[in-house]
């Protein structure tokens, strides 16, 4: 799951969503001056990244594309996925993916002071260009996976990686579906446990 499908799966909380989608570089050691909230929304994102690791759709998913992508093969499948739920975000929300993108950003705003620097920067960048939003197309996913190669200092394919992830979508797709026909149900059971 990249950034969309971590904040898809959050509860309707904003402190919760900030924390899931700030886990990514923040060590866990810089975690207790943030709220309790925050703090959950934090163990969430690290439980959905160990669960989708660990799902059979993912692990298809990976071993369709190593041999294309090799060690960015994970990577690549977490923004396909993220691009198949925006893509069908309407089957999945009854909340229209600009509307819930537009709110989740004045959400941020309204903590981002209190915030991390490396993941303000992160978000500036998020904003900016509407990443979330634009996973729904191909063109978006093309510039998200430029933007990853000329980051990346190490040799990679990932400017050609949304032409795999078409040469190869009914499989992808698939994965996906069968990716969160059981996260969904454990995501609940998940919060359910830690909120009490």
């Amino acid at each position: 799951m990249n950034f969309l499908g971590h904040l898809f799966h959050s509860i309707d909380n904003t402190e919760f969503r900030i924390g899931n989608l700030m886990a990514d570089g923040l060590p866990a050691s810089q975690l207790s001056g943030y709220p309790p909230m925050m703090q959950l929304g934090y163990r969430y994102h690290h439980w959905i990244d160990e669960y989708t690791d660990g799902h059979h759709g993912f692990k298809r998913s990976k071993a369709l594309l190593s041999p294309h992508q090799g060690h960015y093969a994970a990577v690549v499948v977490d923004l396909a996925y993220d691009h198949f739920l925006a893509l069908n975000w309407d089957v999945y929300s009854e909340i229209a993916l600009d509307e819930y993108v537009r709110g989740f950003y004045n959400e941020y705003l309204e903590y981002k002071g209190e915030l991390p620097a490396q993941f303000r920067t992160v978000m500036t960048y998020m904003i900016r260009y509407n990443w979330l939003q634009s996973y729904s197309t191909i063109e978006g996913l093309q510039k998200a996976f430029d933007g990853m190669s000329r980051r990346t200092k190490y040799s990679n394919r990932l400017s050609e990686a949304a032409a795999v992830i078409y040469e190869y979508k009914e499989e992808l797709e698939k994965h996906f579906k069968d990716l969160l026909l059981d996260i969904v149900p454990d995501s609940r059971k998940w919060i359910k446990k830690h909120l009490g």
